[in-house]
């Protein structure tokens, strides 16, 4: 079960780059402003290992952009997307 895991992590950022690059002007727009930002914040419940997997395949698609993670319980992820959430509507 684990093998499946592993494979799905490596495959998902490998699959979101191929499916960007079959949007020419949108997904070349997208990934300019996002090379641009530079960075990329992950929230994740899964494992540290898991989350170290995906995030290295994430880097080898998207060298341009520092991606970091953020891991954590349910409980604490989701009060994190509220408080952030209530921070950007506050702007």
């Amino acid at each position: 079960m684990d093998k499946f895991r592993i494979l799905g992590t490596l495959l998902f950022p490998i699959g979101v780059g191929f499916w960007l690059a079959s949007f020419p002007a949108n997904a070349q727009d997208l990934r300019a402003k996002a090379e641009a930002e530079g960075k990329l914040m992950m929230y994740a419940t899964f494992t540290a290992a898991d989350s170290k997997t995906l995030l290295d395949a994430f880097k080898q698609v998207y060298p341009k952009i520092d991606a970091i993670y953020y891991r954590s319980n349910d409980a604490a992820l989701m009060e994190r997307f509220v408080n952030e959430n209530r921070k950007i509507s506050a702007m």
